[in-house]
């Protein structure tokens, strides 16, 4: 018999996690997508049994795989830490491992493009979660972006949106050859003020425009 769980956010009462399991599976926190997260909540003083609620017990692994699709799409797999739509197999009778098909090629791709990650995660039709336990799943998508030479930065209208772009560095100097302030270049090469300041001095190893000029 199998049992479907939920794993909640003592502070908020959100549900971060929906699973599927038997014996002590809702309990087991190592090797999970948020394990950081759950033993966070333990460090603070909560207990697995505030973390952690039983929906529904005593039933079959079918019912359970049900149950565990139907609450993974009520709550939106974007707002979970779940890695996949849940159940053992897809629609079409596939294992619904989503992630073993998408190729870190593409989604470096997407990001050199400047796409945010949830235009990204439309186009690859997955969810961030997903992605970082794939590609990253051990530091922040700053760092992974950075590790590839893919800056994290506000975009060109101010308001403060993530987007990952490269420097055109040829471009870059020829711009400010001609005399150009960075605030005017920063919106050509669509990036902020401040994010293009970071990218060049990072790309360029210098502390200010005037070791370029």
């Amino acid at each position: 018999m199998a049992y479907v769980y939920e794993h909640i956010n003592p502070e908020t009462g959100k549900v971060i996690y929906v699973g599927k399991g038997c014996k002590n599976r809702a309990k087991w926190f190592s090797g999970r997508t948020h394990t950081d997260l759950l033993f966070e909540f333990i460090n603070k003083g909560y207990s697995k049994n505030e973390i952690v609620r039983i929906v529904k017990d005593n039933i079959s692994d079918k019912e359970a795989c049900n149950l565990e699709i139907e609450l993974i799409r009520q709550y939106g797999v974007e707002n979970l830490f779940n890695i996949t739509l849940g159940g053992q197999l897809g629609p079409k009778g596939e294992a619904n491992w989503q992630w073993k098909e998408i190729k870190e090629s593409d989604f470096l791709n997407l990001l050199k493009k400047g796409g945010y990650i949830t235009q990204i995660c439309k186009k690859l039709n997955t969810n961030p979660n997903l992605l970082k336990r794939k590609f990253y799943p051990k530091i922040t998508l700053n760092q992974y972006c950075e590790n590839n030479n893919i800056v994290y930065a506000a975009d060109a209208s101010g308001k403060g949106n993530p987007s990952y772009k490269h420097l055109d560095k040829k471009e870059f100097m020829r711009l400010i050859k001609k005399g150009m302030k960075l605030t005017e270049i920063a919106p050509l090469l669509n990036f902020s003020h401040g994010g293009l300041c970071r990218k060049y001095k990072k790309e360029f190893n210098v502390k200010s425009l005037k070791e370029l000029l």
